[in-house]
């Protein structure tokens, strides 16, 4: 008995050690985790040099037992190897600590080690100040190996953390050229790549320089705006610049930095690889975007003669000034006087000399004749004026900043009686405002003579007319025989006054063309005027007001008028703009403008 016992334990024995000496099934062991800084795939450049890694190994084991040899090895990624191998390959491994012998603990193994990155990387692999084009561009996995015993060939479990580096510095690029843009900056630069060849984008930093006088910029770039107020400006900014730069980044040869128009920036390019790694900047530069083109920029007519600078545009300003104060002064209140007196308009005295042997030749009553002089009519109202400014431009000015507007021309005309005999005639003296506003194009549409997105810079085309006439009213239609139209012509001469701005300034873009001036030219219009007694009759408020304000001496008629007027604005045929209007509403193509408004006729 005890002999067969003997051979039982013996037994048993041999069959743990057989069991032991061939190793654990793979069953027995699970890599569950391993990983670098909770990455396991590390992707570093330049930047990441120098700080600590942490290392951690999570294994789930069936047998607690057993004994397992940890071998920590760097393989690289190139070559015969796609991954990290199960064999032992003594020539292809970097060991990266020793070999020991772990006791799991709990069923799980958590193996955890720091690494400094210099170790990883290798000495060369990190650029310092003392060596700053040092750097490693390469790839490799960092293996765990686990062996049943030390020495072991063949690993029965294994995982890996690939590492992907270059560490190297591009160098930095070369810029071409600077120059303006649509409301940007365009920066060319060489196309480069990195001494280990991989792909090269392009980051040019920018920030707004201060105003002249804002800063304290000492710098030598070439532009305007070198501060010397008593601002905070960075001493080695190009114009006086301060704060954080703003980066836009681009892989083509050419990279168009926004920046608002009439503002003048600081730029500088950096290189930057596939990883990250990014090159010493370029000096600094200063630039401004290119300037948005005014109508005058874009104008390639003939210049008007009659024109003025912004210096001597304020006598011009102060001639219409008084001119519309003068229309003011046409009507004098005259309740006390009836109608018909003649002493105090003596400015007329030649006119009615020669109209007196006239009137005694047809027989006309004398009384009538100058019952009516002095008396004014004052009408107000707006016509539609769509000026011609593109007649005779290549580029349509007027179509492209302004939309081809059709403008509203608002004002007021003063007709003072001279004449009463079969209707009457009116010396006219009128004046009317337009304003046409629109956006500047940008640099762009110069070359390419197109009209392109407008940019946000505004543009106006303020329009004054002055008009003086004589207006011939046929007016015992009304006065006769109570029918209330009164029809009318008129004919005269009439001043344009214009100037171009930009962005509320005077448009000088172009030294061919001053921004304000005059053109000239004549008119007929023939028009209607319906009176509007009829609505006494019809008012439930205020019935009988015009019979009141007649007895009063207030007014005696008020009319609305509607008429067409026939302008041609060419200063009879001189160079320069052509300010006539054009008849889109009733297509007819000609240069007609169309009105409508009120009129009163005053004692």
């Amino acid at each position: 008995m005890r002999r067969l016992a003997l051979i039982r334990v013996v037994g048993g024995v041999v069959a743990c050690l057989s069991a032991l000496a061939a190793g654990p099934a793979a069953a027995q062991l699970e890599v569950t985790r391993f990983d670098i800084d909770n990455r396991e795939s590390l992707r570093l450049n330049a930047v990441d040099c120098g700080a600590a890694l942490t290392a951690r190994l999570f294994l789930e084991l069936q047998v607690q037992t057993q004994l397992y040899n940890l071998r920590f090895v760097e393989y690289p990624r190139t070559g015969p190897l796609g991954r990290c191998p199960v064999d032992r390959i003594e020539p292809l491994a970097t060991e990266l600590f020793d070999e020991e012998t772990v006791v799991p603990v709990g069923g799980e193994i958590l193996l955890q080690r720091d690494l400094a990155r210099s170790a990883l990387l290798g000495p060369d692999a990190c650029p310092t100040d003392d060596d700053p084009d040092a750097g490693r561009r390469f790839e490799s996995f960092f293996c765990v190996q686990v062996f049943a015993l030390p020495g072991d060939l063949t690993a029965l479990g294994t995982a890996s953390v690939s590492l992907d580096i270059d560490s190297t510095i591009p160098p930095v690029p070369t810029v071409t050229d600077v120059r303006g843009g649509n409301e940007a900056v365009l920066v060319a630069f060489e196309a480069i790549t990195s001494p280990e060849g991989d792909a090269t984008s392009f980051i040019v930093q920018s920030r707004v320089c201060p105003a002249t006088g804002e800063g304290e910029g000492e710098g030598e770039g070439e532009g305007e705006g070198e501060g010397e107020g008593e601002g905070e400006g960075d001493t080695d900014s190009a114009c006086g610049a301060s704060g954080e730069w703003t980066e836009t980044a681009g892989t083509a040869p050419e990279i168009e930095v926004a920046a608002a128009s009439g503002s003048q920036i600081e730029l500088r390019v950096l290189a930057v690889d596939d990883f990250d790694n990014r090159s010493a900047p370029t000096e600094a530069v200063v630039a401004r975007p290119a300037a948005n083109l005014s109508a005058l920029a874009l104008y390639d007519g003939p210049a008007n003669a009659l024109s003025c600078s912004p210096a001597s545009c304020g006598e011009v300003d102060a001639a219409l000034a008084l001119g519309g104060l003068s229309l003011l002064r046409l009507r004098r209140r005259r309740r006390s006087r009836p109608p018909g007196g003649r002493g105090r308009w003596t400015a007329w005295a030649a006119l009615l000399a020669c109209a007196a042997p006239v009137a005694h030749a047809n027989d006309v009553d004398d009384a009538r004749l100058w019952r009516g002089l002095g008396r004014t009519t004052l009408s107000f109202g707006g016509s539609t004026y769509q000026p011609a400014l593109d007649r005779g431009a290549t580029f349509p000015v007027y179509g492209c900043l302004f939309d081809d507007a059709a403008l509203l021309r608002l004002g007021g005309d003063a007709d003072v009686h001279l004449w009463d005999g079969l209707g009457t005639f009116q010396l006219t003296m009128g004046l009317s405002m337009a304003q046409a506003r629109g956006f500047a194009q940008p640099p762009s549409a110069a070359t390419s003579q197109k009209c392109e997105k407008p940019t946000e810079t505004s543009a106006e085309l303020t329009l004054a007319t002055l008009r003086g006439g004589l207006t011939y009213r046929f007016d015992p239609l009304l006065d006769d025989w109570g029918v209330p139209l009164v029809p009318y012509v008129r004919a005269g001469a009439l001043a344009v006054g214009y100037l171009f701005s930009l962005d509320g300034q005077s448009d000088t873009a172009n030294p061919k063309h001053e921004p304000a001036g005059a053109r000239f030219g004549v008119e007929g219009a023939v028009g209607v005027m319906l009176a509007l007694d009829f609505l006494d009759q019809l008012d439930p408020f205020t019935p009988g007001a015009t019979q009141r304000a007649r007895a009063s001496g207030a007014f005696d008629h008020t009319f609305v008028y509607v008429e067409g007027a026939y302008q041609e604005i060419r200063t009879f045929g001189a160079p320069g703009f052509d300010l006539s209007p054009r008849d889109n509403l009733a297509g007819t193509g000609l240069p007609l403008s169309w009105g409508l408004g009120l009129a009163v006729e005053l004692f």
